[in-house]
């Protein structure tokens, strides 16, 4: 059982371990995660990633996490919850981690998440470039696909 005030992990937020079933359908927003398949993408564009430098919700740095993904390292799209009002973000989390590595730009979050009842995505890490401070930004391919039944 879990105790109140324990921090949850990326499985819990993307499976909802420890909710009911009217919870999680309450609280799973956006792009669902579909097994990965052997398909042709109907479209494939990139996007660089916003709050590279920021730190995450449990204090961990979005750039150590940066640091220790590479090039081709699947990711996963994730909506962010945001207060009413507020237009929704995509937060790009390291499969291989469970860390956040940054956002979607808000345009390509709207259209993301648009396109997420009709069409399945798939997103991996295309460049870490050097930033002039020091830092390192992170490119992202999107791949959308037909969705399968």
């Amino acid at each position: 059982s879990r105790r109140k005030g324990t921090r949850m992990g990326i499985l819990d937020k993307l499976f909802g371990a420890g909710r009911g079933r009217k919870d999680q359908a309450r609280l799973q927003q956006g792009p669902e995660i579909v097994p990965l398949a052997d398909r042709t993408p109907i479209a494939t564009f990139e996007a660089r990633l916003q709050g590279v430098s920021d730190v995450n919700h449990d204090g961990s740095s979005r750039q150590a996490a940066i640091r220790r993904s590479a090039v081709g390292e699947e990711t996963v799209l994730m909506q962010e919850p945001r207060p009413r009002g507020h237009p929704p973000v995509i937060a790009e989390w390291s499969a291989t981690s469970g860390e956040q590595l940054g956002t979607l730009p808000s345009d390509t979050s709207g259209y993301v998440l648009l396109q997420a009842r009709r069409h399945d995505f798939r997103s991996s890490i295309q460049e870490l470039p050097e930033q002039e401070d020091g830092g390192v930004e992170v490119v992202l391919q999107i791949e959308m696909f037909e969705k399968q039944a």
